[in-house]
Parts: structure tokens; sequence; C-alpha cells
């Protein structure tokens, strides 16, 4: 529970993060195709690497997948509560019939 719950919060606090610097990245490319007392040379020089985009890009694929098996793993962890709270109480259940069960009835084994 508490466990799951953390790494659920983590993983949307690092993906808040990724997607600002990303955010961030594109204002600056923005600014500077935009700012006119930069010449031509100079904006290009100032571009931003491809492969430190296509890292962002990965990251944010690794981000996702993550998101998504914790979230598998929480349904996991729903359905295995489910099945353990049904287990108790057919024991419970069998338990109560046990002890109802007449002192003078006859065992039913063979």
């Amino acid at each position: 529970g508490e466990n799951l719950e953390r790494l659920q919060a983590q993983l949307r606090d690092i993906e808040w993060q990724a997607n600002n610097e990303v955010d961030r990245e594109i204002d600056r490319e923005t600014d500077r195709e935009t700012d006119s007392r930069v010449d031509a040379g100079l904006a290009a020089s100032l571009d931003v690497d491809p492969l430190d985009r296509d890292h962002d890009t990965c990251c944010q694929e690794i981000i996702r997948m993550m998101a998504e098996s914790v979230a598998d793993l929480a349904a996991l962890q729903r359905g295995l509560q489910r099945t353990l709270q049904s287990t108790e109480d057919m024991l419970a259940h069998q338990a109560r019939m046990a002890r109802d069960r007449p002192a003078d009835r006859p065992d039913d084994r063979p």
C-alpha cells in the first residue's frame, strides 16, 4: 500500500520535472528563433543537439512505461487484496459452520 503510493508519487514528480525541462528547452529554442538581435550563425550554434532531444524523448517514454507498470502493480495489489478478503470470509464461514454443527450428529467421514 504505502510503498506503492510513494512510488506513484515519485513517478508523478519525475514526470512533472521531465515535462518542465522539455518545456523550458522548447521555450529557450523559441526565444532564440524569435530574437532578432541574434544573427543566423550564432543562432545555429545555440540550437539544441538532436541527441539531447532524443534523450529527453527517451526519458519521457521510460517514465511513461514505469508509470504504467506501477498502475499494473496497483491493480494486481487490489486483486490480491480482494482474493485475500474473499478467502478470509470463506474461512470464517467454514469455522462458523463447524462450530454450529451439532455435537451428536455422526461424522460424515467413512
